[in-house]
């Protein structure tokens, strides 16, 4: 009996340190409908393997609503654990519904990611200006939205966390007015910027 319970234990030991992957078991633990707690311990079982090529990837919306029938599961909060493991990618979605098991997926994006990691440190995506001319002055003005999305990054390195929040008003808005005649006057460098190659390379690979 005893030695059934050694070779228990030895499995699920190897089952949470083999391949880098996340140990399914311990996970189910967790009642589902709790996102941050499942992706935390995710997070920490891969830390625990020593593996420091981690991101945490998601979208946060501020001031919408999304109605949800009473007898179903369906979340609107989704996080992403994106990491590597012996040259091998992987990425595992967490939505609070269901247990989802990690894909093999490209390197290209971590790999792009923590090379440009200081472009990533200092990146930022600016807010919708114009310039306004009254009484023949000009005034440089600058347009702020309560109620948006942000795509969040988290990279966890050896040295700490690096966080960027990107504000999908800030780096999509065009125009500033309905008429299409008066143009943010920052929206060419934000979509140069490279925080918008980085979303549009998370949101492929997230993409259902």
């Amino acid at each position: 009996m005893l030695r059934r319970v050694f070779s228990l234990i030895g499995a699920l030991i190897f089952s949470i340190t083999a391949f880098g992957q996340v140990d399914s078991v311990l996970l189910s633990r967790i009642k589902l409908g709790d996102t941050d707690k499942e992706t935390n311990l995710a997070l920490a079982q891969l830390k625990e393997q020593k593996i420091d090529t981690i991101v945490i990837y998601y979208t946060q919306c501020i001031g919408s609503y999304l109605p949800i029938k009473l007898d179903s599961c369906s979340s609107s909060f989704t996080k992403y654990l994106i990491w590597k493991v012996k040259n091998q990618s992987y990425i595992r979605k967490f939505d609070g519904c269901y247990q989802y098991e990690e894909n093999r997926i490209s390197s290209l994006f971590l790999n792009s990611l923590y090379s440009r990691i200081e472009e990533f440190k200092g990146s930022k995506v600016l807010y919708p200006e114009y310039t306004e001319i009254k009484n023949g002055k000009k005034n440089k003005l600058r347009i702020m939205l309560d109620h948006s999305c942000h795509y969040m990054f988290e990279v966890h390195t050896r040295m700490g966390i690096l966080k960027q929040d990107v504000d999908d008003f800030a780096l999509s808005t065009k125009y500033i007015d309905d008429n299409k005649r008066q143009l943010n006057e920052n929206y060419q460098n934000n979509q140069r910027s490279y925080l918008k190659k980085l979303v549009d390379a998370a949101e492929q690979l997230t993409k259902p």
